[in-house]
């Protein structure tokens, strides 16, 4: 069985298979997507926009007895129109606007956790739940930080602790 046999029977929508080769009873196989363009989960609006490109190692079953080992390459497009992942909504802001009149004092308030730098330091967001704007961005997750926060905004009257729940019940 050689690597020739593999290629000319291997076919699989949406995938362009560029390599296969058997070594050591092993089909080793590299690919890459066949679609140019993707949807933005957030807009959706097609993007042939390329990012960034990064490989992926699968699992597979045997097949015909053979240990199957498929690589694929996947491109991360980049979305043409303005919808901003979360990291990007962070940095924007942390810089802040200097020229930003300061909130109007909040009465429903959400708090949540989010990393300032994944995996090494993680803060506390405050969103006025009402006006659905971030209010402050907190240095730690600690509960001495939120309670000398609240401490400072005494009109505040309720709190919700997670969020991505607060958001889907005010939506809908």
């Amino acid at each position: 069985m050689g690597a020739r046999a593999w290629g000319d029977s291997l076919s699989l929508p949406g995938l362009i298979v560029d390599h296969t080769a058997v070594v050591d009873g092993v089909v080793r196989m590299s690919g890459r997507m066949a679609a140019s363009q993707a949807t933005c989960p957030d807009c959706g609006t097609a993007s042939a926009s390329c990012h960034s490109r990064y490989d992926r190692t699968l699992s597979d079953l045997p097949v015909s007895w053979a240990k199957v080992d498929p690589g694929l390459s996947v491109r991360r497009l980049r979305c043409v129109h303005e919808s901003w992942s979360r990291d990007t909504m962070l940095r924007v802001l942390r810089r802040g606007d200097p020229m930003a009149e300061p909130p109007p004092p909040a009465r429903v308030i959400g708090i949540d956790d989010f990393a300032w730098r994944r995996g090494h330091s993680y803060g506390s967001i405050v969103v006025d739940l009402e006006r659905h704007q971030v209010i402050d961005l907190l240095p730690d997750r600690q509960r001495e930080t939120v309670i000398a926060w609240l401490r400072e905004n005494p009109q505040v009257e309720i709190i919700c602790r997670e969020l991505a729940v607060a958001s889907s019940s005010l939506a809908g």
